[in-house]
């Protein structure tokens, strides 16, 4: 409901954030009191629903683990800052078996005070697969050839992600080995996940009874038959 954004006056600027890294898209609202004072607001989503979600955020690969001269492994890590530009494509199956593709750009702008959230956010609907597979593109680093037979160094891809999960690249070190990229995959703890882990441990109970079931039923046939056996020669 978007009663709450009625009571907003004088607005001038808003923008989209995710409070709570939820995968809920809430509202900030920047506006001028009375007294020309500038404010700002928060207006909490509170839709609620079983869709899922994947953010994904590009890094400068600046500092992926820790800075030269710094402490090693330092906690939180150094991860950087969000690049401009920064292109995200992923491709997965629907419920209805079909293939989609979705793509979205990080910080797409950066004139007129444009408030751009820090990530890409990719709303998956009620697909409950893995995402196949995740590209992410970067735009030009000093340290890579500017022609086009080199393009393969500005792009990475993988596969089997989980959604309702945040997604951290970073090209580390800007250079053309693209294996080297940083990856962080943080998962949202989420009633979703609790679901997958109980239908995986049931899974498992089901495969180990039925494993130890067919185990015992060949021995009792092999002593079967040797006992058979042993009789003939009798």
């Amino acid at each position: 409901s978007l009663s709450a954004l009625g009571s907003v006056t004088g607005a001038y600027a808003a923008g989209l954030v995710d409070l709570g890294e939820r995968g809920a898209i809430d509202l900030i609202v920047l506006y001028a009191d009375l007294q020309g004072g500038l404010r700002a607001s928060l207006l909490w989503s509170n839709m609620r629903g079983s869709n899922l979600f994947l953010k994904a955020r590009g890094l400068n690969g600046v500092c992926p683990e820790w800075c030269p001269g710094k402490i090693k492994f330092p906690d939180p890590k150094p991860y950087g800052v969000n690049t401009p530009g920064v292109s995200f494509q992923y491709t997965m199956l629907d419920l209805s078996n079909r293939r989609l593709t979705m793509q979205g750009v990080q910080l797409a702008q950066s004139s007129m005070g444009a408030l751009n959230a820090p990530s890409v956010a990719f709303g998956l609907g009620d697909a409950y697969y893995y995402i196949e597979e995740l590209y992410m593109g970067v735009t030009v680093l000093p340290e890579l050839p500017q022609g086009p037979e080199d393009a393969q160094g500005h792009c990475r891809s993988w596969k089997g992600l989980i959604p309702n999960s945040q997604i951290v690249a970073s090209p580390t070190g800007g250079t053309l080995i693209t294996e080297s990229w940083y990856l962080a995959v943080l998962v949202h703890a989420s009633s979703g996940v609790l679901y997958v882990i109980v239908v995986l441990a049931v899974t498992l109970l089901v495969l180990s009874v039925s494993i130890w079931f067919l185990k015992r039923r060949e021995r009792f046939l092999d002593a079967m038959e040797k006992q058979l056996t042993a009789h003939a020669f009798l």
